[in-house]
């Protein structure tokens, strides 16, 4: 048998378009296994989420979403991003010689239906559990091809603690290296991906309500809403998203401080672009009452420039970011292949850099969007919009849901100021009560 296996591989290497020395044979043996495998059914192959998203929507919305498609059918996630989602692959970072594993038969996916109410002429399909195909009996062994370096070992560590089994016993499980000679199963469609877990899936996690979503998933205010998916992704962000060592010390911030991400430029989606005007007498009330710190997570300059030029000097001088990243002076999201040659002072600065042999767009993109992430979520309070970025940090600091004001619709409540109420499905929490909040918040600090 190891025989038969060892030509099948041998094989496959001699049809690849480049050298055999950069293939890499990864052939599992029984007597190697982690001990952790044999609590497992099969692995879940994590390669894309879809090709337009960045940072946030890819490694904080589609790659969590198949880690709980993971836990529900108990397979081993095996984390290797593929150059799909092009908004995170780096070619210069990311690529790199291939893995050949030897696994059992790849699974395919069955699907389930959610029937909603709402929309009875309608079902709305998603992946569910992975079944042997009819002649699995006549294909003992896969071999399972991965490219690059999967991207998600740059910026998270790569074993995590979990428990498994009906003892909960805690075991290091890497969640790069699948466990060898299981089956397994590999989401990769848009039917699959965007159609089924994105927009159908009901235990799925969403970062705003997407068109698309059947009706009934998306009812109620968004407060209401959020809070079982924003609990229910803290709890997978606390067992596998572990930030590298470089990220954590560049995010590092104050004990207390008022996080503010201010999305500018091609936030799209039908979400509004907020003013900076609904922004600062947030910012006024939190140094008032005491508040000594304000992070600012921004993609555009043009932002920066205006609080520089038109805020109170006294607000100017508790905000900090972010220095020397890449941002966008104009519409044009700053992870878009056109960002670069619309921008001429970035694109000599990107041309200096590649002399350099130094520059990785895309992974300097990826860690700077991480780091605001990581550096957000260490603040008490936060004035956020309708974005992935905003929820990751939320899934990092669950404690940002109650301390957290959400100003997507204070245009809409500015036009109607009779339904501004504290009772109103999505008003913004009011300035006083904020004001109140951080107060007493601060007071209780201060007591300890």
């Amino acid at each position: 048998m190891l025989l038969v296996v060892t030509l099948v591989v041998i094989y496959v290497i001699l049809q690849r378009p480049y050298p055999i020395s950069q293939a890499l044979i990864a052939v599992g043996s029984i007597d190697n296994e982690p001990e952790y495998c044999q609590h497992y059914d099969g692995v879940l192959w994590i390669s894309q989420g879809d090709k337009n998203g960045a940072a946030g929507t890819i490694f904080y919305i589609f790659i969590l979403n198949q880690l709980l498609y993971a836990e529900k059918h108990n397979l081993q996630p095996f984390i290797h991003l593929n150059n799909v989602s092009r908004h995170v692959y780096d070619p210069v970072v990311h690529s790199g010689p291939s893995n050949i594993y030897e696994m059992k038969s790849e699974l395919q996916i069955t699907w389930d239906s959610f029937k909603d109410p709402l929309s009875p002429g309608n079902v709305f399909l998603f992946p569910g559990k992975p079944r042997i195909p009819d002649k699995a009996s006549q294909r003992n062994n896969d071999l399972l091809r991965v490219e690059g370096t999967g991207v998600w070992n740059s910026y998270f560590e790569s074993v995590v603690p979990l428990q498994l089994g009906p003892q909960n016993q805690t075991f290091q499980v890497s969640i790069t290296e699948p466990c060898p000679r299981k089956p397994f199963v590999h989401l990769q469609t848009d039917e699959q991906l965007v159609h089924g877990l994105h927009l159908n899936c009901p235990y799925c996690v969403r970062s705003w309500k997407y068109g698309g979503v059947p009706p009934s998933l998306r009812q109620g205010s968004y407060h209401n809403w959020w809070y079982p998916m924003r609990q229910k992704a803290a709890q997978m962000v606390a067992k596998y998203f572990k930030p590298k060592a470089p990220i954590l010390e560049k995010a590092k911030n104050p004990l207390t401080c008022l996080a503010v991400h201010v999305r500018h430029s091609d936030k799209a989606n039908k979400r509004d672009k907020i003013p900076l005007a609904a922004f600062l007498p947030y910012c006024e009330a939190f140094v008032k009452v005491g508040g000594s710190t304000i992070y600012l997570a921004t993609d555009s300059s043009r932002a920066i420039a205006k609080i520089q030029d038109e805020w109170p000097p006294q607000v100017v001088k508790a905000i900090t970011w972010q220095s020397n990243i890449i941002r966008s002076p104009n519409a044009t999201a700053v992870f878009d292949p056109t960002f670069v040659s619309q921008n001429s002072v970035f694109q000599q600065q990107q041309q200096q850099q590649q002399q350099q042999q130094q520059h990785r767009f895309h992974d300097r993109t990826n860690t700077e969007v991480l780091v605001d992430i990581q550096a957000m979520a260490q603040c008490q309070w936060l004035l956020h919009g309708l974005s992935a970025v905003s929820e990751a940090t939320i899934y990092t600091n669950l404690n940002l849901h109650s301390r957290g004001v959400n100003l997507e619709f204070h245009r809409y409540y500015k036009q109607h100021p009779e339904k501004a109420t504290e009772e109103a499905n999505d008003a913004p929490l009011s300035l006083k009560a904020f004001r109140d909040m951080v107060s007493n918040d601060l007071r209780r600090t201060a007591l300890r």
